[in-house]
C-alpha cells in the first residue's frame, strides 16, 4: 500500500478557517462547506506535518498554491506534493 496524501487548506482570512482531506486513491478531493474568503492549500504525505501546518507554511513555500473561494463555487486544484 503507497503512502497517502493529505491536502491542506488554510486560511489567509481573519477569523481563520483551516481544513483538511484525505486525497482518495486517484488522487482527488473534497473540502465540503468552504466559507469565501483566500486561502492556501498543499498537498502532503499523510503524517508529514504536526499538529499545525501554519507554522510550517515557508518549509512549503514551492508546493503551495493560492486560491480565492466565492460563494457558491466549485474549484478544481492541482496540486504538486512535496518532494522529500
Amino acid at each position: 500500500e503507497g503512502s497517502r496524501t493529505v491536502v491542506e487548506l488554510i486560511s489567509a482570512n481573519t477569523p481563520a478557517y483551516d481544513s483538511g482531506a484525505l486525497a482518495r486513491p486517484d488522487g482527488s478531493f473534497a473540502i465540503a462547506r468552504v466559507p469565501p474568503g483566500r486561502y492556501r492549500i498543499l498537498a502532503l504525505d499523510a503524517g508529514a506535518n504536526g499538529p499545525s501546518i501554519r507554522g510550517q507554511l515557508a518549509d512549503y513555500a514551492d508546493i503551495t498554491e493560492t486560491l480565492e473561494v466565492r460563494a457558491g463555487d466549485r474549484l478544481t486544484q492541482n496540486l504538486r506534493q512535496h518532494s522529500h
